[in-house]
């Protein structure tokens, strides 16, 4: 009897121990889709940010160049169109063309780090001043975990793009405004959300909770007054740019 006791306790401390320890950049892919509070309650104790940023930044950038014919082209259409309405011509179109591609496809690799930098600064700050407990890396990795099913709608994008032959294929919310509404406030505001941001953003509120130890309140305001002021600057820049 007394062996028996002995084994199950060595087994439920073994299971603790094994709870505690870091998941596996595979485990942290899997549970972002099936078990997020799991996966935050994990990254409570090991804020890991190395395996998103390379997933997010390569990701990204392959996903381009799977298009890059098809996006050369939009670009070159693009680019005639507005030197059209603006009645300039440019000597080497495609020398303009072949540079704005590369610049593209670094963009691509690299803004996404520099949003979660700005944005896990501003939820960081706003989530102390609500009483949580943590530090910039812990939502830097919750906000970058988080950012990862915008990865797969932008493999999903892809896959359309292929399939179509067709470069641009919009999934945000601005195509259920009308023609009339383009380049107002509102058009660049949903132009900027889709279901694959709404989806980053509500992970984003449960890691900031499960992190931070705040209410799910109190994280959603945390997280989602940095992206509405996003929002308002994009949008507003979009307006104005637009007679332009």
């Amino acid at each position: 009897m007394t062996e028996n006791l002995n084994q199950n306790n060595n087994e439920i401390i073994n299971e603790d121990v094994n709870e505690t320890k870091p998941f596996t950049w595979w485990e942290r892919l899997k549970y972002v889709f099936t078990n997020p509070v799991k996966l935050f309650d994990n990254l409570r104790e090991y804020p890991k940010v190395l395996f998103p940023i390379l997933l997010v930044s390569i990701g990204m950038m392959l996903l381009i160049l799977l298009r890059l014919d098809s996006y050369r082209e939009f670009l070159s259409s693009k680019m005639m169109e507005q030197l059209a309405k603006q009645g300039t011509e440019v000597p080497n179109l495609e020398g303009l063309v072949n540079t704005q591609v590369y610049i593209s496809v670094i963009a691509m690799a690299v803004t996404p780090i520099v949003v979660w930098v700005f944005k896990s600064f501003l939820t960081n700050g706003l989530a102390s001043v609500f009483g949580g407990d943590g530090k910039f890396k812990n939502a830097f990795s919750v906000i970058s975990h988080a950012f990862i099913p915008v990865l797969l709608g932008q493999v999903i994008v892809t896959i359309i793009s292929l399939i179509i032959g067709k470069f641009e294929v919009l999934i945000n919310f601005a195509v259920l405004l009308p023609e009339s509404m383009t380049g107002g406030l509102l058009y660049s505001i949903l132009s900027q959300i889709d279901i694959f941001i709404i989806w980053y953003q509500i992970l984003a509120i449960i890691g900031i909770s499960q992190v931070y130890g705040i209410p799910r309140k109190k994280s959603t305001l945390a997280v989602l007054l940095p992206w509405i002021t996003w929002l308002l600057i994009i949008g507003g820049l979009s307006t104005l740019k637009a007679p332009m």
